[in-house]
Order: C-alpha cells, then sequence, then structure tokens
C-alpha cells in the first residue's frame, strides 16, 4: 500500500510543483507559441514571460545546454555553420521519460518553454534562457 501511494502522491506532487513553477495553475493548458529561432533571437522582448515553442540546433553537455541556429553552408566540413553568438540557454525539465543528453547532442530539436530574457543561462552569456523547458525530438 505504501509503495502505491508513493507511486502515485510523489508524480502528482512534481507536476504541481513544475506547474507552479512555470507560473501555471495545476490543470491550466499552456497555449505555445510557435516562433521560428531566427525570428525569436530578432525580437526576444516581445515573447518575455509568454510560452514558446521553437526548434533549433541543440548543444548539451557539462554546464552546456542551449539551442542555436544551424546554417547550411557547402564550405564548411560537415556542411554545417554554427551560430555561436545567438544562443539561448535551455533550462530543461528532468524526469525518468525524457531521452538523455547525449542521444539529442548535435540534433535539431523542439523545445517548449517559459522565455525569461532577464536570464543569461550559465556564466551570464546567453541572451536569454528558456525555463521549465521540454526537449524533445521533431
Amino acid at each position: 500500500m505504501k509503495s502505491l501511494i508513493t507511486a502515485l502522491l510523489v508524480p502528482s506532487l512534481l507536476f504541481i510543483q513544475l506547474r507552479k513553477s512555470a507560473g501555471q495553475a495545476p490543470g491550466q493548458v499552456i497555449v505555445y507559441a510557435k516562433v521560428s529561432l531566427e525570428h525569436l533571437l530578432d525580437s526576444m522582448g516581445a515573447y518575455h514571460n509568454k510560452p514558446i515553442e521553437t526548434m533549433g540546433y541543440y548543444v548539451c553537455g557539462f554546464e552546456h545546454s542551449s539551442i542555436m541556429l544551424v546554417i547550411h553552408h557547402e564550405l564548411a566540413p560537415d556542411k554545417k555553420i554554427y551560430d555561436w553568438a545567438r544562443e539561448i540557454w535551455v533550462d530543461r525539465q528532468y524526469s525518468k521519460t525524457m531521452m538523455p543528453c547525449d542521444s539529442m547532442f548535435r540534433r535539431t530539436i523542439t523545445v517548449r518553454g517559459i522565455l525569461d530574457t532577464s536570464s543569461h543561462g550559465h556564466l551570464g552569456k546567453y541572451k536569454a534562457t528558456i525555463k521549465d523547458a521540454i526537449v524533445q525530438l521533431p
């Protein structure tokens, strides 16, 4: 009985806490504005503290979790040029069902979360942060 309560209660409480941290009431549906990453980088102020969904190139690892533009170019060795100067920090939600970083590293991903232009990620070097981010392969 104790394990059944733990199995049901703990995930529910974690979900409620995640919704509170995102500023959403439990049961409230979040509507994400679908916006291209290029447009988002050029007009972040219009999306501050709003739920957004975007696609981009994901780079993750030790003290690194960001989304950036990838520009395909014939002259680059891997036919891609990476826009390192225009990254957004991704503050991910972690769960047992999420794919680990290794499976998404250097891949195009979809990210949903709340854009915070007042937070600049690790060491303050990013243009903004996507908070409470849900990261998945498209």
